[in-house]
């Protein structure tokens, strides 16, 4: 089973994310505070995976991912924000890519995007956006399961031949699921 240690100061995405990671078998520890998942860290617990809020208050993702590198910790590290003001600053998300790379400068590896399929051709200008500011590399693809039927994902891989790693199905927690190219054009083309 993979140990995970889960830290965002969002509770509903908090507690959400971690049922979802559960359901998924991982043994999941939450906590709200950077400053509580760097003392577990320090203290010598052992996680597979750390996925961290960059933006928590007290101690950042980055923080976080600093003490677990000096603690030996050389599993997965995931950090994530929230772009929702995006949109209307898409620099605020370069901005969070800048500053990972200042911390190591591979970073970061991959920039998964999500993309609402309601929105129609406003998601391909997002994406255009994303990709030339923050280097998006990958998509996951939500809300496929009302009338947004994908045309939209469509035009976007054609455009810009990114990877779609997962869709939304529905409003559920195990409405996420692996994308499948072959399964999808079967939906699309209704055969299946």
């Amino acid at each position: 089973m993979t140990s995970l240690l889960l830290a965002e100061d969002d509770q509903d995405l908090r507690d959400l994310t971690a049922m979802v990671l559960a359901r998924h078998g991982c043994d999941v520890t939450a906590t709200a505070d950077g400053g509580v998942a760097r003392g577990l860290i320090m203290g010598g617990a052992h996680f597979d995976v750390l996925v961290l809020d960059l933006d928590m208050p007290v101690c950042t993702g980055i923080e976080v991912a600093r003490a677990a590198r000096s603690a030996g910790h050389a599993g997965r590290i995931i950090l994530w924000t929230g772009w929702d003001v995006s949109v209307e600053d898409p620099d605020l998300a370069g901005l969070d890519v800048r500053v990972l790379g200042k911390h190591d400068p591979e970073a970061p590896h991959t920039v998964l995007q999500t993309v609402d399929a309601t929105t129609g051709q406003n998601a391909l200008n997002q994406v255009e956006i994303f990709r030339n500011v923050a280097g998006v590399n990958g998509l996951v693809m939500t809300k496929l399961d009302g009338t947004a039927r994908g045309g939209i994902l469509v035009a976007i891989a054609a455009k810009h031949k990114l990877p779609v790693y997962f869709i939304g199905v529905g409003e559920q927690v195990d409405d996420l699921e692996p994308f499948s190219a072959s399964d999808f054009a079967k939906a699309i083309a209704g055969t299946s």
